[in-house]
């Protein structure tokens, strides 16, 4: 499942910021933002599930069950999840510098965005909704369908 979120301030018609989330069973989501100069910034929601996800199987290795019991797959997403939560303090600035090209003031300083990018919520689309709030971007209003 992804989630979309386009901006546009309304003033003049030109292309939109982008945002979307792409979500792997509420529990993961790889957050790819980009402005309307072409910049893109990505980011992982819930690091502890990216890191698994991340980490490789060792080509020897036939059976994925046996290799995420071993020491070697702990120590290998222990290092994987240390350099996802290396790349956070960039992360958070991208994201801030995506909001503000899109012509929306970040409601958030740069400590907030990356305490988002580092938690833990029970639904990783319900990170995605707060991190675009902290973004400064206004929830979306859906009208009522016509009948």
């Amino acid at each position: 499942m992804s989630t979309c979120l386009f901006w546009s301030n309304g003033l003049v018609r030109r292309p939109a910021s982008a945002c979307v989330a792409d979500v792997s069973d509420s529990d993961v989501a790889l957050v790819t933002g980009l402005d309307i100069q072409g910049r893109r910034w990505q980011v992982w929601l819930h690091l502890d599930v990216a890191a698994a996800l991340l980490v490789e199987v060792p080509e020897d290795m036939d059976d994925t069950s046996l290799w995420i019991t071993t020491p070697e797959f702990e120590q290998a997403l222990t290092q994987q999840r240390a350099a996802l939560d290396a790349e956070v303090p960039a992360d958070a600035e991208g994201a801030l510098m995506w909001a503000s090209a899109g012509g929306v003031q970040p409601l958030a300083q740069q400590p907030r965005i990356e305490e988002l990018l580092r938690g833990h919520e029970t639904f990783v689309e319900e990170l995605f909704d707060l991190l675009l709030d902290e973004l400064g971007f206004p929830e979306a209003t859906h009208s009522a369908p016509k009948s």
